[in-house]
């Protein structure tokens, strides 16, 4: 079965209590600005193979958890309630999935721990590959170290090694793990229990695949983690920049104007081959600028003229994923609108609400301003509309939460 036709469902599990790290709060400690379970929602939010997404949580804190969702725009993201072992939270995760979708059994479930926030895209695209084909599969770290074992002997004080163990198959493991739904659904069937999911597979003799993780991918647990991880992510950004413009004459037999992917059926339509979403064109060109890529057309036409596709959100979400493979996430935009016609500010807040699920981008990241142009211009004098759009884009080598490039080493 290709791993690209399977539904993927995603669970970050973040109901634990974080004990060892003697932080209050340890998944709400802020680093680069955000809190340590925002790195890995969002990589796994972006991520274009995963279908649904669900934020598993302790019951005492859903309500902060569901008032940042909103403030971030993932609006789209289920909450499900946490239980008292990591088990039972992926297993109430799944039970609150099954009750916002029609989840199937070949489907392919992906577990991860809101504590390791240096999550790539690589790695979730290699696990789902993997568990794919064999019907599980994780990403695990090879033990370098020399490893011994140990033993306390009766009225001594201190441990006794009795041997030093052979490396060579050892694996730490971490998350993301990939199991199929079928799998998982049979090992909690006949009551197995283990310290993840991959441990319940290995009860039903199943063998999962190991797949090589990214060496910044580990689990924080203790305080100095938290400064190693500040170490990577602060102050190591880097950004690109792109400007877009685009401009339609209105057809005023037709009505129908798109702006930002919300359809306004009272105003006139813009004449074009696709639906003249003249903000989501200015924005394609931006993002591709930014990347070093070519103009709209270069892989819009093919979209619009020879498939037949002309709702520009397609055409947006192909130069998305072009972004995120290449490692980048959107950080700002900002609209500039010339016209006389219609009023954009009243129209403003449908806009935004439209922008902030297609980018995934809070409202205080998306800037729209216009100007009437004083009939100045074919757009001044009402013939049309102009967009010119500026972006930010940022990533954070050399482990962008896209993935593109991996880390050295």
């Amino acid at each position: 079965m290709r791993y690209d036709l399977i539904m993927n469902h995603a669970f970050l599990l973040a109901a634990g209590s974080g004990k060892r790290s003697k932080l209050p709060d340890k998944l709400q400690e802020m680093i680069a600005g955000k809190p340590l379970f925002w790195h890995a929602l969002q990589a796994l939010q972006q991520h274009p193979l995963i279908k649904n997404l669900v934020l598993v949580v302790p019951d005492h804190k859903k309500t902060l958890f569901r008032k940042l969702l909103k403030e971030w725009g993932m609006l789209k993201i289920i909450v499900a309630i946490g239980g008292k072992t990591r088990q039972e939270s992926a297993e109430k995760g799944l039970i609150e999935l099954k009750k916002n979708t029609n989840i199937q059994s070949r489907d392919l479930l992906l577990f991860h721990n809101a504590a390791n926030p240096f999550l790539t895209s690589s790695e979730i695209t290699q696990v789902l590959k993997a568990g794919a084909k064999t019907g599980a599969a994780f990403v695990a770290h090879p033990i370098v170290d020399t490893v011994k074992s140990l033993k306390k002997p009766p009225k001594r004080r201190t441990d006794q090694v009795i041997e030093t163990i052979d490396r060579s198959n050892l694996w730490q493991a971490q998350t993301p793990q990939v199991v199929r739904m079928d799998l998982y659904e049979k090992a909690l069937a006949k009551n197995l229990s283990g310290t993840d999911e991959m441990s319940l597979i290995e009860q039903l003799g199943i063998y999962p695949r190991i797949i090589k993780a990214s060496p910044y991918n580990f689990k924080i647990t203790y305080q100095r983690d938290f400064e190693f991880a500040r170490f990577l992510l602060e102050g190591k950004n880097e950004f690109r920049t792109g400007i877009g413009i685009d401009s339609h004459a209105f057809d005023r037999t037709k009505t129908g104007l798109t702006l930002g992917g919300k359809l306004f059926k009272n105003y006139p339509k813009l004449k074009a081959n696709s639906d003249g979403d003249v903000m989501l064109h200015a924005l394609c060109n931006a993002v591709s600028q930014a990347l070093g890529q070519g103009s709209l057309g270069t892989f819009a036409n093919d979209l619009c003229l020879k498939k037949g596709i002309k709702d520009s959100q397609k055409y947006l979400e192909q130069i998305l994923i072009k972004m995120h493979t290449k490692g980048f996430e959107l950080h700002q935009v900002g609209f500039q609108f010339e016209g006389k016609f219609p009023l954009i500010d009243p129209l403003t807040p449908q806009i935004k609400s439209s922008l902030q699920k297609l980018l995934l981008l809070p409202g205080d990241k998306i800037g729209i301003t216009a100007t009437s142009g004083e009939e100045l211009t074919a757009f001044g004098r009402g013939e049309g509309l102009q967009c010119l759009v500026i972006v930010l884009l940022r990533t954070l080598p050399p482990h962008p939460l896209g993935g593109h490039r991996p880390p050295p080493g």
